[in-house]
């Protein structure tokens, strides 16, 4: 894996939603200014993602973190890995 200049990283963590992120793998269902869904990681419906905190949470099996963290999670990829798909997703030059 390549360095990743820590401006890119910075960048990285500047534009990134975590409700886009997980999103794109969980169906969320808006609830106030946070929205909730069935976790990817036991099953249960007490997922919950904070777009004011931008972290995410499960009550039930307690995976939390923010973005990155739950895409190492959830596709099993070290930090490297998913800080460049967050680069790709967001087109970070």
């Amino acid at each position: 894996m390549a360095y990743i200049p820590q401006e890119k990283v910075d960048q990285v963590f500047a534009v990134s939603k975590i409700e886009d992120v997980i999103g794109d793998h969980v169906t969320l269902k808006k609830s106030g200014a946070n929205y909730s869904g069935k976790c990817p990681f036991c099953d249960s419906k007490s997922f919950s993602v904070s777009v004011p905190k931008q972290i995410y949470k499960c009550f039930a099996c307690g995976k939390g973190g923010k973005a990155v963290s739950f895409l190492m999670d959830f596709k099993k990829v070290q930090y490297p890995e998913a800080l460049q798909m967050l680069i790709d997703k967001y087109n970070i030059l």
